[in-house]
Formats: C-alpha cells, sequence, structure tokens
C-alpha cells in the first residue's frame, strides 16, 4: 500500500463496487495478512489481474484504502470520492449479482472484446444500480468496465449506454461524455431517486461530488443532510428546478404547510425531464430562511379570496413545454413569510392565461383580514414551518363588543358560518399581557389573533 499527494499521483484503477458481509478493511490489507476467504478480497485480486492487463501499476479500493478509524479522513475521502473517481484512467463495475456465462471476454478502451451477451433484464436487475454511492461511480470516471460476478466483461458504459439509460434515467448523451453539469439540478436528483443508502445521511454526501458542492459531515442528521445539501448548492446555482418537486400518492392535511427544499431524492421520481429555463434580468435571490420567487397572476381565474396564490419556477418540462410551472403558496405570520400548501407536484399552466406585461406591484387579496401590497417577489420558506399542534387557551376571556362585518359576532360559534372581519375587542381577567402572539383560528375560519396591544376593561 503506497500514498500519495495530488500532482504526485500516478496513474490507476478503480474499484466500483456493492459493499458485502466479509468485506477487506484498511487495517486488515495494512498488516499484510487479509482473510483469503472473505468475498471482499476476491474482487480485489480480480481488479489488481486486470488492472495489469490495462497496463496501470496502481487500483485504489475504498473498502481498503481509507482508514474508516479517523473521522477527518473519512470525511476527507467523502468530500473527494467524485474527483478521484473521475481522475481514475479506469473504473471497474463489479456486478457481484449478475452471471453470464461467456468463454471469451475482455475490455479495451470504449468497446467490448468478445462481449459477452448480455440482456436489459440481467443488468436491470443487480443491486450495483439501487445505491446510492454507485451514481457517482457511473457519472465520474470517463471510463467505466463493467464486470460479471465471475469477472466476465459485460461491456463498458458506452457500449452498454442504452440500457444503462433505460434503468438509471440518466439520458445517454451523460453517459457517453457531455458535463454533467449542464443537466438540470431536477435532474440529476431524479437519477438518485432510485437509489439507497444503508444510513440516511449518504443519500446526500453520496451527492455532493456530482453537484460540485462541499459540507462536513454529520451522522445523526437524518433526513437534514439533504436539506444542507440542497442550501449549499442554492448558493452557487440560478437552477429554479430544485424546487420542481412532488410526492406521489401521499395524504396530507388540508393546512398543512411545506418548505421549498425536498426532503429526499425520491420526492424528485417524476422530474426527469424537468429543466432550466432561465429568463433574462432575473436572478435566484435566497435569505437565510427563505427564497425570492416571482408571483404568479391568472388573469382569467375568478379573483376570488379562495384562489390560490401561486409562484412561478424558471423552468419548464421538456414533455410539455408550452406551460408554466408553479407552485401553490400561503403566508404563514408566524414564520412572517410564504410557504408552499402542497407536495403534490406543481401545477402547469398555459401562458397564454398571462397577460404580456411589465412586473409590477400586485395585491395579494386573502379572507382572513390580511390584505396587503406586496411586489411580485413573494420570500417562501426553504423549510417547513414548526407549528404547534395544539395551542394553550389564553388565561381570561375575549368579549367581542363591536364588529365589522356587522353581527359577524353571532356567526363565530358556527365554525361553517364563520367569515372574515375586523374585531375591537375587550377583555376580562387579570392576565391579559398574555394574549400578545397569541393565533387562534377556528376550523375552516380565516379570524387570527396574532400580535395585540391589551388594555384591561
Amino acid at each position: 500500500m503506497e500514498e500519495y499527494l495530488d500532482n504526485d499521483i500516478p496513474p490507476y484503477a478503480i474499484l466500483s463496487h456493492t459493499w458485502g458481509s466479509s468485506e477487506i478493511d484498511f487495517c486488515e490489507w495494512q498488516r499484510g495478512q487479509p482473510a483469503k476467504n472473505k468475498d471482499g478480497y476476491a474482487k480485489i485480486i480480480a481488479a489488481q489481474n486486470q488492472a495489469r492487463k490495462d497496463g496501470l501499476k496502481y487500483l485504489w479500493v475504498d473498502t481498503c484504502c481509507i482508514d474508516k478509524r479517523s473521522s477527518a479522513e473519512l470525511s476527507e475521502a467523502i468530500n473527494s470520492m467524485f474527483a478521484w473517481y473521475r481522475d481514475s484512467s479506469v473504473c471497474y463495475a463489479f456486478l457481484a449479482d449478475v452471471q453470464i456465462q461467456q468463454f471469451k471476454q475482455g475490455c479495451r478502451g470504449s468497446e467490448s472484446v468478445y462481449p459477452a451477451t448480455i440482456k436489459l433484464e440481467d443488468l436491470k436487475g443487480s443491486r450495483w444500480f439501487t445505491r446510492g454511492w454507485t451514481l457517482q461511480e457511473l457519472l465520474a470516471p470517463r471510463q467505466v468496465q463493467f464486470f460479471s460476478g465471475s469477472w466476465i466483461c459485460l461491456g463498458t458504459k458506452e457500449s452498454l449506454a442504452g440500457m444503462i439509460s433505460e434503468i438509471t434515467l440518466i439520458h445517454v448523451a451523460y453517459l457517453v461524455g457531455d458535463d454533467i453539469r449542464t443537466a438540470s439540478i431536477a435532474q440529476r436528483m431524479a437519477w438518485a431517486s432510485g437509489r439507497i443508502t444503508k444510513r440516511l445521511e449518504d443519500i446526500a454526501y453520496g451527492l455532493m461530488g456530482i453537484f460540485d458542492v462541499n459540507m462536513p459531515l454529520l451522522y445523526g442528521e437524518k433526513h437534514k443532510a439533504f436539506i444542507r445539501l440542497q442550501e449549499e448548492i442554492l448558493k452557487k446555482s440560478n437552477d429554479e428546478s430544485i424546487f420542481a418537486w412532488g410526492q406521489q400518492g401521499r395524504n396530507h392535511e388540508s393546512n398543512q404547510r411545506y418548505g421549498l427544499l425536498a426532503t429526499s431524492p425520491k420526492e424528485f421520481s417524476a422530474s426527469a425531464t424537468i429543466i432550466g429555463f432561465p429568463e433574462e434580468g432575473r436572478q435566484l435571490k435566497t435569505t437565510n430562511t427563505a427564497v425570492l420567487l416571482q408571483r404568479f397572476d391568472d388573469f382569467e381565474s375568478d379573483p376570488s379570496p379562495d384562489s390560490p396564490l401561486y409562484v412561478r419556477l424558471q423552468v419548464r418540462d421538456l414533455k410539455q413545454m408550452t406551460s408554466y410551472i408553479c407552485l401553490p403558496v400561503e403566508y404563514a405570520p408566524e414564520k412572517a413569510t410564504y410557504c408552499r400548501v402542497s407536495v403534490d407536484y406543481p401545477a402547469y399552466i398555459s401562458p397564454r392565461r398571462v397577460p404580456l406585461a411589465a412586473p409590477r406591484r400586485l395585491q395579494t387579496k386573502s379572507w382572513d383580514g390580511r390584505r396587503r401590497d406586496i411586489d411580485n417577489i413573494l420570500p417562501v420558506s426553504k423549510e417547513q414551518p414548526i407549528v404547534p399542534k395544539r395551542l394553550s387557551q389564553p388565561t381570561f376571556d375575549i368579549v367581542v363588543k363591536h364588529s365589522y362585518p356587522p353581527h359577524v359576532n353571532d356567526k363565530l360559534p358556527s365554525h361553517k358560518n364563520s367569515s372574515g372581519c375586523i374585531l375591537p375587542l375587550g377583555f376580562t381577567g387579570s392576565n391579559t399581557g398574555a394574549i400578545s402572539g397569541y393565533d387562534y383560528q377556528l376550523p375552516q375560519s380565516a379570524i387570527r389573533i396574532t400580535s395585540i396591544s391589551t388594555k384591561s376593561v
């Protein structure tokens, strides 16, 4: 085992594989006494022999070339993994669960020499195509050679590109040389949507190189790792396709609010055809907690108080290029910003329903007394707001003395008949200061008390 740094690194081969239950680790290999009866040993030796045939002196294997006892070394390795695969002379993808019988075999360059006869079903069933880490190991190297469980050459990334594309949702162009950075964020997320990792955080860590970002490893943060990944992406990208995700078949409460950021790549499973569609003069702007997005107004629809409010993304769907892609949002007073109100797939709205006019100040019409003039750029929360499920009741009584519209106080006990109103309130009791910030809302009602200057009567 030899160690090289940066510019001193010689040409090398690299192994891509799925981990089994009996792998050779760093300590075993360093002692020079690896357990030869382990499955992990056999594939390392086979990869070594293949590297020699290809004229390469060095081979890198993650199981035995990373000292996982050192958290610093592990973090550096995971952050560097994409680059290590990209800079390799050749990557050997070992599909342990694919068994093909073929006597003549071999791989050379981008073409197979006497390639084994391989069917889509044989490749599609391989565990290698389901793991989170192997996505970057497929995309990063210039040359990838695929081998069966008995180390028979199945072909190369180029010769098998058609089948690999059908399995992975990755367009053939990105398998034969196109820069993956030209794919939208949504497309790259879709490539990872069907993959899994043993640890929840690793699905995010395994995508860092694909999006050209780095971040520290915090095992134990679970789905927050994927949120952090998206926040890092937003720091260097204007691609709003990162917000074009949705969940199929999920039941959600009608009054639930959500953030702009997805919690898993799975939520991009239907986004493989979403592309960025930037408009001149528009730049994606973010704050610590929100993203500023352009408001969408449908002038043909009935501007009723119950009509949804939308923000329009600078994206298009290759399958439906004539439609805008919009997200429904709602104002969340507890965050003083807007939140997504549905995790269904974004709405597709025809541009013919939108007038050609310059951006101007628009009015948000709502039914809860929140009438306000705002610009056509709305701050939308990145993460789902944390709202207590049950609010404590005040320790005093509220007496409605006057109301507008008139007699609305007679309707308040009936939830289905409640309506928006302005209420001058009187209070009884000694603890009236507690009402500041108290948020009260009847079911299907829009009456909201947020911050009130109190005075005993």
